[in-house]
């Protein structure tokens, strides 16, 4: 069961991935723990101020940001809020390539 407002499981996993349409990220990212929020560009900004309260609250200690989707505002702002608060961020390019960085992380 997720939590509706962060797209975290009850575990609180500690990495988010932003970008792309959040139900196909959700898709090939199931049973990972990660927690999701799409890109503006699919969902609207409803889910990057989210994610940026989680980055603030503490919630999240790394971010992953797929950059192919998650549009140039987007990215500067996650950036910029990352800097700021010291939380990890990595460019990745693909769903795919989240997965081997999570496969190296188990």
């Amino acid at each position: 069961m997720k939590d509706a407002k962060n797209h975290c499981p009850p575990s609180l996993a500690r990495i988010a991935v932003f970008g792309g349409i959040l139900s196909k990220v959700r898709n090939n990212l199931t049973a990972t723990g990660v927690c999701c929020y799409g890109g503006a560009r699919h969902t609207g900004n409803g889910e990057l101020q989210r994610l940026v309260a989680a980055l603030r609250a503490g919630r999240i200690t790394e971010l992953w940001i797929l950059w192919r989707w998650a549009g140039h505002s987007a990215v500067t702002r996650l950036t910029d809020v990352c800097r700021t608060l010291d939380v990890a961020y990595s460019l990745v390019g693909s769903l795919s390539a989240v997965r081997k960085r999570l496969r190296a992380t188990a």
